[in-house]
């Protein structure tokens, strides 16, 4: 590491090579002369712009290129340029935006405190071409020169990448950009340094956002509000702490679900949760307007919810009853149909001595494989008879695969129990981030498991195995414990059938809504069961067979999903 070298970090992706040589311009203008500048290239080994960039760059021979074999998004091109860089300071510029001449001069010195780790600034916006009708970037009046964990979690001060300014250091101590993240990672980012530093900022204006209508992260309001999501769910136990900071989150997220993405529904559902967090914010300033009949009207519905607990001998009765839910999937992959049984969540259930009565009825519908996507074990239980014995059945009817879900996972690689290896020497196959070919009726298929929660998706392989399984032209048959893999990280990975569990239908289901809770989903989820088609994969969610909380299934009686394919 260079003491007092910035190392300006570029990353360009669907760029023509004008706009990214202003950008360049823009840099090598500056007064602040320690500077290496490091462009990073996210457009892939083959195409156009990458031929068009490597020409224009001959140009500029002080500038070390980075090209990415594929494009990998623009998280894991900043962290690429980072991991090449040697500046005690790290900046990012966007290819589309600009820099003032000073901008380095003016922000450097605010490092002489040793405890700022992160320097931002005031800056203009403009539209495309139009650099005489600028605005600011933080509205008058608003810009704070200090700001802190608490001030960043109430509201993003700080905001564009091509503003910051890094500590090295900071980034050894705190880590990289958020990969996983769909948007959002520069706000996560940010948090994540304030934690640990302070954040200076230079009450002048010293870049220039571009507005156009190329490829932005802007232009796709659900990619922005899936990462307000994750960086809430991800900082929970923070925002529970900072009742402001809850409210602008929950406030922000109900907003741009009913402004940009026009999602009504799921935009009330949080707007409920944010009328229990503070209902005098939602009373006073009416968030939508007319927004607090829509509450009143959601509140009645929750209040009848709650009448369902005055049939509770009905309630009990339904915890034993088996339901089949039976669903079609066509594939002109599949040339003879097939039959798939789907067991999940049983969390250690019984349903008559050793399972038999739910042994019974799987047998009885003639499956040509089983599919078990998890939790048939409870965390923190040693003693997992009941899904062994379960097992060792099953596979006398037919192919067992399983893949596991949380609770198992804390047991296998946390607790280092012997539950993978148990349920394997009963002769099913564990699915653990690999896939198998099998042929069932004729037909090829690529049977794959994905495992880990969608957090550590790319931290322990997840990623790599998805990248790799998608590629296969066969009939691709996955098996994942969590849904919302398809609200993030698999919704641009078709499949041909997903089978997932984890969401125990959403504990209590309401007719015409559905379920009310899901762990990683919140209240009211979108996938708590049946058949859904996202981006070209067919994603059948089951309700499972048993219950890992105190509040019991209600209106929600234990699931066997059989799922035919091509059978007719």
């Amino acid at each position: 590491m260079e003491t007092g070298l910035v190392s300006v970090i570029i990353t360009t992706y669907k760029r023509e090579f004008s706009m990214l040589k202003e950008a360049l311009d823009s840099v090598l203008a500056q007064t602040y002369a320690r500077m290496e500048i490091i462009v990073v290239d996210d457009n892939g080994e083959k195409g156009e712009r990458s031929l068009q960039i490597e020409e224009g760059l001959k140009a500029y021979p002080q500038v070390r290129y980075i090209k990415l074999p594929d494009n990998s998004g623009a998280q894991v091109a900043r962290n690429t340029g980072i991991q090449a860089s040697s500046g005690e300071f790290i900046a990012f510029l966007d290819d589309d935006d600009l820099w003032e001449p000073k901008k380095l001069e003016m922000q450097i010195p605010c490092f002489e405190d040793p405890q700022v780790g992160l320097v931002f600034c005031q800056g203009y916006v403009f539209e495309d071409g139009d650099m005489e009708h600028r605005r600011l970037y933080h509205r008058e009046g608003t810009f704070k020169e200090t700001v802190d964990f608490d001030g960043m979690l109430e509201n993003d001060t700080v905001g564009t990448t091509s503003q910051a300014v890094v500590r090295r250091s900071a980034l050894d101590d705190c880590g990289m950009f958020d990969v996983a993240l769909p948007a959002r990672q520069d706000y996560e980012m940010w948090l994540r340094i304030l934690k640990r530093y302070k954040g200076a900022g230079v009450d002048v204006p010293l870049f220039n956002m571009r507005i156009h209508k190329g490829e932005r992260i802007t232009s796709h309001p659900m990619k922005g509000i899936r990462g307000y999501q994750k960086v809430y769910r991800k900082y929970k136990k923070d925002f529970k702490k900072n009742k402001a900071a809850r409210t602008n989150m929950l406030n922000e997220i109900c907003w741009r679900l009913w402004k940009q993405a026009h999602r009504y529904p799921e935009s009330m559902v949080y707007a409920v949760r944010l009328f229990f967090v503070n209902p005098g914010f939602v009373l006073k300033k009416g968030l939508m307007g007319k927004l607090r009949r829509v509450i009143k009207w959601l509140l009645a519905v929750l209040l009848s919810a709650l009448l369902l607990f005055a049939a509770w001998q009905k309630i009990q009765a339904d915890q034993n009853t088996l339901e089949l839910s039976f669903y079609h999937v066509k594939s002109e992959k599949v040339k003879e149909g097939f039959r798939i049984v789907q067991l999940s969540d049983l969390h250690l259930k019984e349903f008559g001595e050793k399972n038999r009565d739910l042994v019974e009825r799987v047998n009885a519908l003639s499956p040509d494989i089983i599919a078990v996507t998890g939790d048939m074990n409870m965390e923190h239980n040693d003693d997992y008879h009941v899904v062994l014995d379960l097992c060792r059945q099953l596979v006398e009817i037919t192919d067992v695969y399983y893949v596991m879900g949380n609770h198992e996972l804390v047991d296998y690689a946390h607790r280092k129990t012997g539950i993978r290896d148990d349920i394997e020497k009963t002769g099913v196959h564990m699915l653990f981030n690999h896939a198998e070919m099998i042929q069932v009726n004729g037909n090829e298929i690529c049977i794959g498991g994905l495992i880990n929660e969608p957090y550590n998706y790319v931290e322990y392989g997840g990623k790599k195995f998805m990248d790799e399984y998608v590629r296969s032209e066969d009939f691709k048959l996955l098996l994942v414990h969590y849904p919302e893999y398809f609200m993030g990280e698999l919704e641009d990975m078709p499949v041909d059938l997903a089978l997932c569990g984890h969401t125990h239908g959403g504990i209590v289901r309401l007719p015409y809504i559905g379920g009310v809770y899901a762990t990683e989903q919140g209240f009211f989820p979108p996938f708590t069961e049946g058949q859904h088609e996202v981006n070209g994969s067919v994603v059948i969610v089951s309700r499972g067979l048993g219950e890992s909380h105190k509040i019991p299934r209600i209106n929600n009686k234990p699931e066997i999903v059989i799922v035919d394919v091509n059978w007719y």
